[in-house]
């Protein structure tokens, strides 16, 4: 098998990172008491790093059935690895799964959510965007973990039956 080439767009890029923000920040707090992200955000599904294989990649992303899975380098979201099976996608061409590094195969395209955002907006972005895994920044954009579209529905049902019991 051949050693893995960086796609050339992304060796020569120096820009930072493209963040595409889902909604326009506003500093108004809301009234009403809403759930929010930094108390769903799950710190034992950790992040790629830029220098981690394809074959690292794949068996993470299989293991938490993910699609896409964020890629961190020193606590700020770098890129994403797209694709349930990164490692096998990239043997079918010849490469070496362990000698690809996933920073030549990540995209610059992060979808995220902020640690203070509601968690009925999160899910309903999720849900347009068809993403089961989103990864959770503050909003100096560094990294606090990722939040799975099960953690969502399962604190907004539980947070919907006890306004339906009181």
């Amino acid at each position: 098998m051949t050693p893995c080439r960086p796609r050339a767009a992304f060796a020569t890029q120096t820009k930072p990172p493209l963040f595409h923000v889902h909604t326009p920040r506003t500093h108004i707090r809301h009234t009403s008491p809403c759930l929010r992200l930094n108390r769903l955000i799950s710190e034992d599904k950790h992040a790629l790093h830029p220098e981690d294989t394809l074959r690292r990649a794949g068996d993470q992303m299989r293991s938490a059935h993910a699609g896409m899975w964020p890629v961190v380098q020193d606590d700020v979201v770098v890129g994403m690895i797209e694709g349930p099976n990164p490692d096998w996608c990239i043997q079918r061409f010849g490469h070496d799964p362990d000698q690809c590094p996933v920073s030549s195969h990540m995209s610059r395209i992060i979808p995220h959510c902020f640690d203070d955002d509601d968690c009925a907006k999160t899910l309903r972005y999720m849900k347009a965007h068809h993403l089961q895994h989103v990864p959770v920044t503050d909003h100096a954009g560094h990294f606090l973990g990722i939040v799975t579209l099960e953690d969502l529905t399962a604190a907004l049902a539980r947070r919907n039956s006890r306004k339906v019991s009181n």
